[in-house]
């Protein structure tokens, strides 16, 4: 049986930035309807009035770069790498940047209220991709958006996933889910009726792996699917939702996130099991964004940026709050353990505190805490 023997850190901060969820200044009250990173400094978000903003500081720092379509909606965004990049949005908008977004190329501009809104896009690469739209349902590109193929479905796609070049998937309002297997020349759609609700909306769909997949419906029913979409299960349910849940995204078979109306956001560890819910207080969650499953990003109403660098809420339990005389970090027992241990640690005063795990070449492999705790004696688990 393999055991570990650690040796832990606590260090005091001065940094209000590494509390749990971190609101990021946007700059805007409008919506922000989707967010996405091509790695942990550089990603962009889109939304209400025709906003995209860049960030390549990791979220810190969030720069609006003008696009030209300022009344419009804009209701996705699809970075292949630091360069390329597509948006889609409401009334046939379809913009493209090669340079990062310094500048982005109006490719459609269709007439405000008398066109059909793009929902949703996804590329495989510069060249291939596909939008989901009001009308005809699906439009593939396979010449980087010059030009498209109509592809008639009865639905309107929130959210569309390619694994390779003919399989794929889409989520839909109307508690359906569409598969293809021919690249979207057909969808095959799957209606899905909840136990005592009935139909709930999805709006996002999230893949983990070639099989593995999630979708979150708009009263919190959590659906699996281990076999890309033949078929889909109900494995829980969100119980605290207020009016809709509009976003989920899971970054494994046990990790992820969803969000809705009235300040919800909730995280599951039992891959949608079961959901607790986050120490979230302003704003509505639109969009999440998963680059571990400790660095997570979301965007939303009114014009919110969140981050975290540590999962969210951790296992911090208060073992008293009477003042301790001295900083204490106490020796993790059992020592070695497999897997658990507990850590204890003693704050005279009040302060932002970090605990981290290292190993023994110097390297951080766990960030347990971030954030300003009162004085007290607390308690951490780690696996």
């Amino acid at each position: 049986m393999k055991k570990i023997l650690l040796v832990f850190i606590l260090l005091l901060i001065s940094d209000v930035g590494l509390t749990q969820w971190v609101q990021q200044y946007s700059g805007t009250s409008r919506p922000l309807n989707r967010v996405r990173f091509i790695n942990r400094s550089t990603g962009w978000i889109c939304g209400d009035g025709g906003i995209i903003l860049k960030s390549i500081d990791g979220g810190i720092n969030w720069f609006n770069q003008p696009t030209g379509v300022s009344n419009k909606i804009l209701t996705d965004i699809f970075p292949l790498n630091d360069t390329l990049v597509y948006a889609v949005g409401f009334f046939e908008t379809f913009l493209k940047t090669t340079n990062g977004g310094t500048n982005w190329n109006i490719l459609e501009n269709g007439i405000f209220g008398n066109s059909h809104s793009y929902e949703s896009c996804f590329f495989l690469n510069e060249r291939t991709g596909w939008i989901g739209t009001s009308f005809p349902g699906t439009r593939k590109t396979t010449d980087g958006g010059k030009t498209f193929m109509q592809q008639n479905i009865n639905s309107t796609p929130t959210d569309i996933y390619f694994k390779d070049s003919v399989n794929g998937a889409f989520a839909v309002f109307g508690a359906t889910i569409g598969k293809t297997t021919n690249g979207g020349i057909n969808w095959s759609q799957t209606y899905i009726n909840t136990s005592g609700i009935g139909g709930e909306d999805f709006n996002r769909i999230s893949f983990v792996n070639n099989y593995t997949g999630f979708v979150v419906g708009s009263q919190g029913t959590t659906y699996k699917t281990s076999n890309f979409g033949i078929s889909w299960d109900s494995v829980g349910r969100i119980t605290d939702v207020q009016e809709f849940m509009y976003c989920s995204k899971f970054i494994n078979d046990s990790v992820g996130y969803a969000g809705g109306n009235f300040t919800r956001l909730f995280k599951t560890t039992t891959g949608g099991r079961s959901w607790i819910r986050q120490n979230f207080t302003f704003g509505s969650p639109y969009d999440i964004y998963c680059l571990s499953d400790s660095v997570v990003f979301l965007c939303g109403k009114p014009g919110i940026i969140y981050k975290t660098v540590t999962g969210g809420q951790t296992g911090i339990n208060t073992i008293s709050q009477n003042i301790p005389e001295n900083f204490r970090l106490n020796q993790n027992y059992p020592n070695p353990f497999n897997p658990t241990t507990k850590i204890n640690y003693d704050l005279p005063i009040s302060n932002y505190v970090s605990l981290k795990v290292y190993n023994s070449l110097g390297m951080i492999v766990a960030d347990l805490l971030n954030e300003k705790q009162t004085a007290g004696s607390y308690s951490v688990d780690f696996n």
